[in-house]
């Protein structure tokens, strides 16, 4: 009997231990990623800013600032790259607003980050994310050529340009699947010295896509291309396989501190 504490006692360290290495093995492989980092902030602050390409366009970009965690200046960077606007805005959410309503994302208020970009789980680990609107598309000005170089140049011009804020720390990703592959793709061509890394979620445009078994794929073309239409006119339009809200405008164009449509 005399011998249980002790017993107790060594039992408990070699719990204490096994957990302790437990949570300090770090895991990287397909599907299982643990130990590296852990979730430190809770909110973001959210900042919309135009980036000037070297031709003079104005690009449109969203960044998202971890908050509400440890006192840090810089964070690596995740940009998102896209053709499908980087945030939408709803006229229904400056009433909701009022009454502390969450939207759709997580926040609160009228701007809605593009679900297939926002992802709160990087913010929490740590990283500042950028949504970019691709030219002639979304907020961002100029004219759009889909598929092109432009794409390209603009996005190495971009990463760049994060890398000069001060709230990065010069090291920046790309993430995205469909298009916002293709855009990682063109950028990376460019060779942009702070882009460390790139990830491409699933990568479209085969024969699968628009000529199944050699034949055009007249339904979903058509309906893309909808989709794309209502977007790049900034339209709203809430029928239809792709209903979108208009894109989310940079600036508070009427100067009374809300960025609304009225």
């Amino acid at each position: 009997m005399k011998s249980r504490p002790a017993f107790l006692i060594a039992a408990l360290i070699i719990a204490v231990t096994a957990s302790t290495a437990f949570a300090q093995e770090k895991v990287s492989k397909p599907l299982e990623y643990k130990g590296y980092s852990k979730k430190e902030y809770k909110s973001y602050k959210r900042i919309s800013e135009y980036v000037t390409m070297s031709d003079g366009i104005k690009l449109a970009v969203d960044i998202y600032l971890p908050t509400n965690g440890p006192d840090r200046k810089s964070f690596p960077t995740v940009m998102e790259y896209t053709p499908y606007s980087r945030a939408f805005i709803s006229p229904a959410f400056k009433n909701l607003e009022k009454t502390q309503a969450k939207n759709m994302m997580g926040g609160y208020g009228a701007v809605i980050p593009m679900p297939f970009c926002f992802d709160m789980n990087l913010i929490e680990n740590g990283y500042a994310l950028v949504i970019a609107d691709i030219r002639g598309s979304g907020a961002s000005f100029g004219s759009r050529l889909d598929l092109s170089p432009q794409i390209g140049k603009d996005g190495a011009e971009i990463v760049n340009w994060i890398a000069k804020q001060s709230w990065s720390d010069g090291n920046v990703g790309m993430k995205g699947g469909s298009y916002m592959a293709i855009s990682q793709i063109l950028t990376a061509s460019y060779k942009p010295k702070p882009l460390k890394a790139i990830f491409l979620i699933t990568y479209p445009f085969g024969y699968q896509d628009t000529y199944p078994g050699g034949v055009y794929n007249m339904g979903f073309m058509t309906s893309y291309s909808d989709l794309l239409w209502t977007m790049n006119m900034n339209e709203q339009k809430t029928s239809g396989m792709f209903p979108v809200m208009p894109s989310a405008p940079v600036i508070d164009e009427d100067g009374d501190g809300d960025a609304y449509v009225r």
